[in-house]
């Protein structure tokens, strides 16, 4: 949300529970993986199609900030994902 009241111009503020991003990932899910896939490679050139499948990158115009970058695994680390919206 906060990407497209930048891009209308709109003043904002981004409230967070906790000290850092997504800090629901600290604990779960329990087994550590989610269960979205990361998808790196959706057979597509198409970046606007792309984005659309990937559930876990922030949406951004910076291709530099897609969660395709921090990991490779087909079922990412939730680890990973907190390193991803903390590096952001």
């Amino acid at each position: 949300m906060a990407f497209f009241l930048h891009q209308a111009g709109r003043d904002f503020i981004v409230l967070e529970r906790n000290e850092e991003p997504g800090s629901y990932f600290r604990e779960m899910p329990r087994h550590r993986k989610l269960i979205s896939i990361n998808k790196r490679h959706t057979g597509r050139s198409h970046a606007e199609y792309n984005l659309r499948h990937d559930w876990h990158s922030l949406i951004s115009n910076n291709a530099s900030l897609l969660f395709t970058r921090y990991s490779t695994e087909f079922f990412p680390q939730a680890d990973a994902f907190r390193r991803y919206l903390a590096g952001v």
